[in-house]
């Protein structure tokens, strides 16, 4: 959560419950520049009545640090936290400097990259809500654009012997195919299951996808590809988690669920069924 002196602020903690208090805390830090650790402590049924009412029976220990060294603020870096013990703060991971208390290391993650196949009606949610969601969402189409047919996405087009040496596919890409064409799912297949994308998934029933591997062996525009485990683990097909879902909107929201589920490497269970959210 970004808080600036004018009183204003960008993201947030917990959803408000404890954002307002944190201000007191964030002047004090703005002030000094010098890094501090908010503790809340939820435990006591008290302070449900004269503290905070969060009534979460949990603490918090929440890092307010001044944001005049952001060096290390770059998709990728190895980051070391401390909250605890001298020099706190966020900075580069050192492994031959090692924290003086404690800390936590996390590598900064970008943003998830969704690439969509596909320009029908259909996909209007998804790109929607995947935008919502904060993913960065890119969507191409096997049809050329034409002007008797107003596209409902902002797609791009390019035929599929090109699109194979264009387009840039990383471990953080999932990609979903919607195009509704056997033809060109086939040539999409060959080209994603061997790159590195994390999630391949598409629309469609299980038989037209077992149908659709069974043919990757062939030549045809692009070169055969034999289908091996590693293909098959990142393959998701059906697609979606079972949400029962039916319309396009509930549809959308399965694809993404289930993208999700992959990228934190999760069960997809309710959370009830856990002993802890985290």
């Amino acid at each position: 959560m970004l808080l600036a002196e004018s009183g204003r602020s960008v993201g947030m903690i917990n959803g408000g419950c404890l954002d307002n208090d944190l201000w007191a805390h964030a002047h004090q830090v703005m002030e000094t520049g010098q890094a501090k650790l908010a503790c809340y402590d939820t435990n006591a049924p008290e302070d449900i009545v004269f503290g905070l009412g969060l009534g979460c029976r949990g603490v918090v220990k929440i890092l307010i640090e001044p944001v005049s060294n952001l060096d290390w603020l770059e998709f990728g870096n190895q980051i070391e936290v401390v909250y605890e013990g001298e020099n706190l703060g966020t900075r580069p991971f050192d492994t031959a400097k090692p924290a003086t208390g404690k800390a936590f290391v996390q590598t900064l993650e970008p943003a998830q990259r969704l690439i969509i196949f596909g320009a029908g009606q259909d996909v209007v949610p998804l790109e929607a809500m995947a935008k919502l969601a904060g993913f960065e969402v890119e969507v191409f189409d096997n049809r050329a654009p034409s002007p008797s047919r107003v596209p409902l996405v902002k797609s791009s087009y390019y035929p599929i012997e090109k699109l194979a040496k264009i387009i840039s596919i990383t471990p953080h890409t999932a990609c979903v195919i919607m195009t509704h064409n056997f033809l060109f799912d086939l040539e999409l297949l060959k080209m994603l299951l061997p790159s590195p994308a994390r999630y391949v998934g598409i629309l469609g029933p299980r038989r037209r996808a077992d149908e659709l591997l069974e043919k990757m062996g062939r030549e045809t525009l692009l070169p055969a590809v034999q289908v091996n485990d590693e293909h098959l683990t990142k393959l998701h097909a059906p697609i979606g988690l079972d949400i029962g879902a039916e319309t396009p909107e509930e549809i959308a929201l399965s694809i993404l669920s289930e993208i999700q589920k992959t990228r934190r490497h999760k069960s997809g269970l309710s959370l009830r069924e856990k002993d802890s959210i985290h």
